[in-house]
């Protein structure tokens, strides 16, 4: 991003677009939920009349845009994609009371209700994909940013500029890193020592640059005294750190009348959450393995006619509280792999410092040739929902790892231990082969102690994306 002589948009400029980019989104989306949901009713009944103005739709339809702007979700930048379903669900739900109670004060039809209630379970997610592309169509034409300060130390400079700068969607764009080690900018960021800060007041009021993120070893030059030599210009400050010195501990922020406080616990999920948890493990495994059985017998046909051997593989795999567990695969490698992946890593040194970096090989001599697309598209894993229905797995957790595996977590095993496998997690869905092992750890690590049923349906949308896209899949 290059600053230099040009006039910048203000804050509130950049702001005010992506919260257009946003509103439009989200009328979008209602828009299209009611025309599609009042069609499909047609269909269903001739008879209903069509009418787009029925007062509990402009209930319906109201209520969600009023709640929706008094909310993090316009602009909607910088908001945690699952905490953006959990107040998407929650506002269009409460619409979606006050819309039926006006429909009942009517004394409208069930059929009203009906329709209604058909509306908002389209507006669910409707909304949430519109949101999801306009972002990424904003991202592309560079209309999704503000540009931002990064302020810190040592290397967590080139880190944070180089998180942020590929995670567009968060709206954050650094600008100018403020640091106090040199390095080489990738994005065309402008790079400052931190002494310099005070005389790029001007610089930055000029460029629109109002927020700045600061990391934690960074904090002492904003603390006490030192906040007068900050620049004037910026006004919003937005403290990060990533958190790993809390080994895996949840945090709850207290504002005790003025002093602020941070409370970490280990994090185990509670009896209601393993409860909606598992209930949603059972019932959408269930139903996927009834529509997914004619697909697994076409894919075990295929295997059968390729290669000799089982068209299932069974491998022992760390679960829950570090107990063995055997998962189930469709077969996508050679009856004799070990051994030939013993043979090719001796012979290939390059290939074995693939290895012991991410557990993985992008040209494995043991996958078959069905193997090849089966991984790609992650379909060799389905069958592990039978370890989810027998209760040894879950559809979203840290993926299950091998028993010599576990010394790679070193303390942090405790935290994988936490909770059962799953099926897909947030390493598949955030890079998955192109991160070394040491980030995947960091990722579950995330997942367990930030668990919610939203994190989860998050995990599960994003899982579709990357399996039909096949974003990491080796």
């Amino acid at each position: 991003m290059t600053l230099h002589n040009t006039h910048a948009e203000t804050r509130n400029a950049y702001r005010l677009r992506m919260a257009g980019l946003m509103l439009f989104a989200d009328f979008s989306a209602l828009l299209t939920a009611v025309i599609l949901s009042t069609y499909f009713f047609k269909i269903i009944i001739p008879s209903i009349p069509i009418n787009l103005f029925k007062i509990e739709y402009l209930v319906f339809f109201t209520s969600c845009l009023s709640l929706f702007m008094a909310s993090k979700l316009y602009p909607g930048i910088g908001i945690n994609p699952a905490n953006e379903i959990k107040l998407i669900s929650q506002y269009t739900s409460i619409s979606f009371i006050f819309g039926t109670g006006i429909s009942i004060l009517l004394n409208q039809d069930s059929r009203s209700i009906s329709l209604l209630m058909l509306t908002w379970v389209s507006s669910l997610i409707l909304m949430t994909g519109f949101r999801w592309l306009i972002r990424i169509l904003a991202v592309q034409m560079n209309l999704w940013k503000e540009p931002v300060l990064i302020v810190a130390r040592g290397e967590q400079a080139a880190y944070l500029s180089q998180y942020f700068h590929k995670r567009l969607r968060l709206g954050f764009e650094p600008a100018v890193v403020a640091a106090d080690k040199a390095f080489v900018p990738q994005f065309g960021e402008i790079l400052i020592s931190l002494q310099e800060l005070p005389s790029y007041s001007e610089n930055f009021s000029a460029w629109g640059i109002r927020t700045a993120i600061i990391d934690l070893s960074a904090a002492d030059i904003f603390a006490g005294g030192n906040r007068q030599k900050f620049p004037s210009s910026i006004s919003d400050f937005i403290f990060v750190s990533d958190l790993s010195w809390l080994e895996g501990d949840s945090l709850d922020i207290h504002d005790f009348e003025g002093i602020l406080g941070v409370e970490t616990r280990k994090n185990v999920l509670s009896t209601s959450g393993i409860l909606v948890k598992n209930s949603m493990d059972f019932s959408f495994s269930l139903l996927g393995s009834l529509l997914l059985l004619p697909f697994f017998a076409l894919i075990a046909v295929i295997i059968k006619f390729d290669s000799p051997g089982s068209v299932f593989y069974t491998q022992k795999r760390v679960g829950k509280g570090g107990q063995r567990i055997n998962i189930i695969k469709f077969r996508t490698m050679v009856q004799n792999a070990e051994e030939k992946l013993h043979a090719y890593l001796a012979a290939n040194p390059s290939a074995k410092v693939e290895w012991d970096e991410t557990q993985k090989l992008k040209k494995d001599p043991r996958i078959t040739r069905p193997g090849q697309w089966l991984r790609k598209f992650s379909i060799d894993e389905l069958p592990q929902i039978i370890n989810v229905l027998k209760g040894e797995m879950s559809l979203v957790g840290p993926r299950p790892i091998l028993p010599e595996q576990v010394e790679l977590y070193g303390e942090r095993i405790d935290v994988y231990y936490g909770t059962k496998p799953g099926i897909s997690g947030l390493w598949q869905v955030s890079g998955r082969n192109s991160v070394s092992f040491q980030e995947r750890t960091r990722f579950d690590i995330y997942y367990v102690r930030n668990w919610s049923i939203w994190l989860d349906i998050y995990i599960l949308l994003r899982t579709v994306w990357v399996v039909l896209f096949h974003k990491g899949a080796y």
